[in-house]
């Protein structure tokens, strides 16, 4: 958090779940929105807001931190799409 994430003046404040997901393209693991909440906490941030799952910070990217480049975090990709399968024409076995 300390390397990447830096206080801010914003009229929308970051909801922990969506800082979540950008933490995880980021770190490229599940992380839970407790861990990010209490990573948040411990490094001095106070949330603006708290609801019964999430709670909103007014931060947003340190200058010059891959959050910075990157405000939605690395793109991911998915898995393989899969592909129908050729149809065989209907008749007799071959």
């Amino acid at each position: 958090m300390r390397e990447n994430v830096a206080p801010r003046q914003v009229t929308r404040p970051k909801d922990s779940y969506d800082l979540k997901g950008i933490a995880e393209r980021f770190l490229g693991f599940y992380v839970s929105n407790a861990s990010l909440k209490g990573a948040m906490l411990e490094v001095g941030y106070e949330p603006v807001w708290q609801g019964p799952l999430n709670m909103g910070f007014r931060c947003g990217p340190k200058p010059r931190s891959p959050w910075e480049d990157q405000p939605h975090g690395p793109k991911v990709l998915g898995p393989t799409p899969i592909r129908p399968r050729a149809s065989r024409k209907s008749g007799g076995r071959r």
